[in-house]
């Protein structure tokens, strides 16, 4: 199976940014349980300004389907410690061990 990596922007209200999130949300159940924490895109989007960060997101869906199966999400410091980074990486429980996650960890 092929996959495409694409970037997105993410905004409230939008499906692809909703859809996004929804992976990251079932890789935390897939680990903690139903009681994972959650987050809202309106949360992340107000983060990043606060925490001086500039974040690339990404999704990843198989060839001829819109449906995310990882998700992912880079984070560059833009005032302290900028020479550090982060990189926010989820597979959909349903998809593991597909190299995915190998595949975001090049592009990202």
């Amino acid at each position: 199976m092929s996959f495409q990596v694409k970037e997105i922007e993410l905004r409230v209200g939008d499906p692809s940014s909703e859809a996004w999130l929804a992976v990251h949300h079932a890789a935390n159940r897939g680990v903690w349980g139903e009681g994972a924490e959650r987050i809202s895109v309106e949360e992340i989007l107000d983060i990043a300004p606060r925490r001086h960060e500039v974040r690339r997101t990404f999704v990843v869906v198989a060839a001829g389907s819109d449906a995310p199966v990882a998700s992912a999400q880079t984070i560059r410091r833009t005032r302290e410690n900028v020479e550090t980074g982060g990189v926010w990486l989820s597979v959909h429980p349903d998809h593991k061990r597909h190299g995915i996650g190998a595949l975001l960890g090049g592009v990202t």
